[in-house]
């Protein structure tokens, strides 16, 4: 319908691309837990986003995810603390344990995951989003692709976006109608 695309869509076809020329990929599913400004409390929402693994056969592993803001363009390795560094826009993994101060809810434990940060300066790390190495499948997407298109509460329909990123590191925003370089 010419609407462009997210995560679900960006991120399948890259898993689609890399499974094509020969790469282990397995989709995954992540929780965003992006707050609006740093210092506000961390919440993790529902699986409404999509990345890849990809395995080697030596047994490391890289998340791959080009639907996610700036750096998304490479994989970062999953050991924690690995970071990667675009012209100044800095994305890092770390281990987190989800649930840990929340009670057991149906005899589920706490749970180990991975959790994408963004580098915001004077040492301040933002969170974005966290998964598991869990796989999962295309059917297991349409909650999440729904949610993003038809939620009042999705970021994605109560303004229009488009972002174009430049070699150079500059990022254009239309958001609304208001143009934003960074």
């Amino acid at each position: 319908k010419h609407r462009g695309g997210w995560c679900f869509s960006l991120n399948r076809l890259a898993f689609e691309l890399l499974r094509g020329i020969g790469f282990r990929v397995q989709l995954t599913l992540a929780r965003v837990c992006k707050p609006k400004q740093y210092g506000d409390p961390i919440v993790y929402g529902n699986f409404s986003h999509r990345i890849s693994i990809v395995r080697f056969e030596d047994g490391t592993k890289y998340a791959f995810d080009i639907g996610f803001g700036k750096t998304s363009f490479y994989p970062l390795q999953l050991t924690e603390g690995a970071m990667v560094d675009y012209l100044g826009h800095k994305r890092r993994l770390i281990k987190v344990i989800h649930n840990l101060s929340e009670p057991e809810i149906l005899g589920n434990p706490a749970q180990e995951m991975w959790r994408l940060e963004e580098y915001l300066g004077e040492d301040k790390w933002i969170p974005c989003y966290a998964f598991t190495e869990q796989q999962f499948y295309d059917v297991d997407c349409d909650v999440g692709n729904f949610t993003a298109c038809f939620s009042p509460k999705s970021t994605f329909i109560n303004v229009f976006w488009c972002i174009q990123a430049t070699l150079d590191g500059t990022f254009y925003l239309l958001l609304g109608n208001e143009l934003k370089v960074q």
